[in-house]
């Protein structure tokens, strides 16, 4: 059999044909990827960083800011301002002086990194008094007292004493102001009953007050002395106003210092004494000598001669 293959040409030439087909059809197989063809890759792309979260700051210390943005503002330090801030939002209020005021406020608070909203409510409060807002800038804390020569509004500051000065001490009291009982005189109404109420006449008594004294036995009257009437002014007999005038006027006539000094003769026996001197020693001497006139009670001076 083969050697007839060898010697046909037809034969030959098919079995080449064969011989060439399967080696190109192994070869296809070969070369042939089994697997499907990948996806094209493309170029990487560069990762970005994500964006850094803000930091967050609370909300005190968002409050705080904006205190100290109002300490630092020159209108608004002196401003009674307060600020909450919740969740990045501020509520500001209290009172203002003006309008330009209450925006400058609300204004400081949104320049403020963190602040969101800004809810405003001052108001417009009207002019203090004058005087309230003097003593509440002197009481101000850390505010030393001072003496300052520009007194309160409404309120005058009298002028101080030189140094040096020393009152002058009034003169001293006289010593026969309280009246002895026997010069005392008792009114007594006649329908009273009790002990009656008196003033006693010349005893230095504090004002709006009276004394109790218990009545005086009424003397038996003598068969030669006349009777007294009921609600009569009973009493020692003294000398007459007439003398006692009379008296006082020959002591001045006797001394030439006390020829401007005049007396005056009171209802209870006082006697008044006015009028002018050149010492204050003439006076004295004039008082002396008065005092001793039979009755006379008291003396008084007029405090312009005592000066």
């Amino acid at each position: 059999m083969f050697a007839h293959l060898l010697s046909s040409t037809t034969l030959r030439t098919l079995a080449g044909f064969t011989c060439v087909a399967g080696t190109v059809g192994v070869g296809t197989l070969f070369a042939i990827d089994p697997l499907p063809p990948g996806a094209p890759v493309s170029s990487p792309v560069p990762l970005v960083a994500p964006a850094a979260k803000p930091v967050s700051i609370s909300d005190v210390a968002l409050a705080r800011a904006a205190l100290a943005a109002f300490d630092a503002d020159p209108v608004l330090k002196d401003a009674h301002v307060f600020v909450s801030v919740v969740d990045r939002g501020a509520v500001i209020g209290g009172p203002v002086t003006s309008e330009s005021v209450k925006k400058r406020a609300e204004a400081v608070v949104r320049a403020i990194p963190g602040i969101e909203s800004v809810k405003n409510t001052c108001f417009i409060e009207a002019d203090p008094d004058p005087l309230m807002r003097a003593v509440a800038d002197r009481m101000k804390p850390g505010t030393k007292p001072t003496i300052s020569s520009t007194p309160l509004p409404g309120v005058s500051i009298p002028p101080a004493a030189p140094e040096g000065y020393i009152p002058p001490v009034p003169p001293p009291q006289p010593t026969d102001l309280v009246a002895s009982v026997q010069k005392t005189v008792v009114a007594q109404h006649p329908t009273s009953l009790g002990p009656p109420v008196v003033g006693l006449l010349g005893a230095p008594v504090a004002p709006h007050t009276v004394a109790k004294v218990p009545p005086t036995p009424t003397p038996t009257p003598t068969p030669s002395a006349p009777s007294t009437a009921p609600g009569a002014l009973t009493g020692s007999a003294g000398a007459k106003p007439s003398d006692v005038l009379t008296a006082v006027a020959a002591i001045r006539a006797t001394d030439a210092r006390f020829a401007k000094l005049t007396a005056e003769l009171k209802p209870d026996g006082g006697l008044f004494v006015s009028g002018s001197a050149a010492q204050i020693t003439d006076v004295v001497d004039f008082v002396a000598e008065a005092r001793k006139v039979s009755g006379v009670v008291r003396v008084a001076v007029d405090p312009k001669l005592v000066k």
